[in-house]
């Protein structure tokens, strides 16, 4: 029994791209588990705890929001007339400025948008008034300054999503997805009993002769739409619209040849 992935190109859909990710997130747990068996037990015995905790409720969420919401306020409030007159109210610019902290990480993480308008909706006041009126409201200015870069950096962090090191990882293995069928004028991938081997045109000399031992197939990661096949500490996507055969017959012989199949 052989089975066979006739090459196609690699669509750039997000789709694929997700599966992707997912897939090698799932083969880096994979060998992390192998390597930290017991950081693992206590990791899992922690999730396991975590789920059996009900989820917050939808009004306790929202009074989470506005408590901080309100406590944010207030420290503004606080500091406005304390950075004017810190000596004389030293203890209320202490509190204004806890409070204003305190406000400000819970917002960030509850209500990012919110925070980062309504700093910069206060800070233009607040800068306008102590340039305008340097002598009475000049105090004011650094205030004005930290709520405007805090609101700038809210939103610039809202707007602008980091990729993590899977989707990085994900995108470059999409970019050379087909590196290995250009360089070998590959047509086909062949999972034989004896070894995996290659197809090439007629007429055309195979440039690595010889079959890859299955031994050497570290895993192989599966997702709805494809295989991601691990050798040599090197990956490969093959895509099960490339598939030629039965899958459940195909999973079956890997699993008799040792493959690790990783599912997603």
């Amino acid at each position: 029994m052989e089975y066979k992935f006739v090459f196609q190109a690699v669509p750039e859909q997000e789709e694929l791209f997700r599966q992707v990710s997912q897939g090698l997130e799932k083969l880096t747990e994979m060998y992390s588990r192998e390597k930290l068996p017991g950081l693992w037990k206590v990791t899992d015995r922690l999730n396991r705890a975590q789920e059996g905790k009900a989820p917050i409720s939808s009004g306790r969420r929202n009074f989470r929001r506005v408590m901080a919401l309100v406590d944010w306020l207030l420290g503004i409030f606080a500091l406005i007339p304390a950075v004017q007159s810190p000596r004389e109210l030293g203890t209320l610019l202490a509190v204004g400025a806890a409070a204003f902290g305190v406000g400000a990480g819970m917002l960030w993480v509850l209500l990012p948008r919110t925070l980062g308008v309504l700093s910069l909706l206060i800070s233009l006041p607040l800068i306008m008034g102590s340039l305008g009126n340097p002598d009475q409201l000049g105090n004011l200015l650094g205030l004005g300054v930290l709520l405007l870069l805090l609101g700038l950096a809210v939103l610039f962090s809202k707007f602008r999503r980091k990729e993590n090191p899977y989707e990085r990882a994900a995108r470059d293995l999409l970019s050379h997805a087909r590196d290995f069928q250009r360089d070998t004028q590959a047509e086909a991938l062949l999972f034989l009993p004896e070894g995996i081997g290659y197809t090439v045109p007629e007429g055309v000399e195979l440039s690595e002769p010889g079959l890859l031992d299955y031994s050497k197939l570290e895993a192989m990661v599966e997702t709805a739409d494809l295989w991601l096949m691990v050798a040599e500490q090197k990956g490969m996507i093959l895509q099960k619209q490339e598939f030629q055969g039965d899958p459940d017959g195909f999973r079956t012989f890997l699993q008799e040849k040792g493959v690790r199949i990783i599912p997603v």
